[in-house]
């Protein structure tokens, strides 16, 4: 299941509806956490509340927000898209 997972790259967070996700062997996982079970094999979810300030057009909280001078409400990939020739995505 990590190695299906981990081929989204930076995309998972788009498919898991989130900020920010990382991957990390289930080893990795601190002691406490949830498992779950799937067809795929046991996996572990920690999520915790991010603390980066959120985009007020896309909503993810990201830290490059309000970092750009032009447009200080906006993370890096909006302006990308706005500004820019827009972000390249493989999978969504």
């Amino acid at each position: 299941a990590l190695a299906t997972l981990n081929k989204l790259s930076d995309e998972l967070r788009f498919y898991l509806l989130v900020s920010d996700a990382k991957l990390e062997p289930l080893e990795a996982a601190p002691v406490g956490t949830t498992l779950f079970s799937t067809s795929a094999g046991e996996m572990a979810v920690l999520a915790h509340v991010s603390h980066d300030p959120k985009c007020a057009r896309c909503w993810h909280h990201r830290p490059d927000v309000g970092s750009h001078k032009a447009h200080t409400l906006l993370c890096g990939r909006c302006i990308e898209n706005i500004d820019g020739p827009g972000e390249v995505r493989a999978y969504f």
